[in-house]
């Protein structure tokens, strides 16, 4: 089969593309090839044409469930590993220790005990020296 650039005159007929697959009719008896030089075509005899589409038409009404099935699938598919790559992030966030980069807490907790408990005996106190207060009047 003789293969056409683009912008080359060719006799009427159907011409494929080869680079993205779609099919050019040149219509009457002479034509020119749409596109530049790197496009090339080849050019389809009219009965393997009229024999070939059909059959493609065929395909395609066969195997359109089959695709649709396939998408369907793809689709639950990718729904069920996010879900699956969520829950296990949470599993590891909950087993997974506290720590974080850069924080010390070496001394601090007794120090903060120690306030608490000297804030709630000064609350304590304060409480009490009011109900003295109000014992007296």
């Amino acid at each position: 089969m003789r293969q056409h650039e683009g912008g080359e005159k060719v006799p009427g007929g159907f011409y494929w593309k080869q680079n993205n697959w779609e099919i050019e009719v040149v219509k009457g008896d002479e034509g020119t090839l749409p596109g530049d030089t790197d496009t090339t075509y080849v050019r389809i005899p009219t009965l393997a044409m009229l024999l070939g589409a059909p059959v493609m038409g065929g395909l395609f009404v066969v195997f359109l469930p089959f695709l649709g099935f396939a998408m369907l699938a793809n689709h639950l598919g990718k729904k069920a590993m996010s879900g699956l790559k969520q829950a296990a992030d949470e599993v590891g966030a909950a087993v997974g220790p506290a720590w974080q980069p850069g924080e010390a807490r070496f001394a601090g907790k007794k120090k903060a005990k120690k306030e608490k408990k000297a804030a709630a005996a000064k609350d304590e106190k304060a409480e009490k020296t009011e109900e003295s207060d109000d014992e007296k009047k």
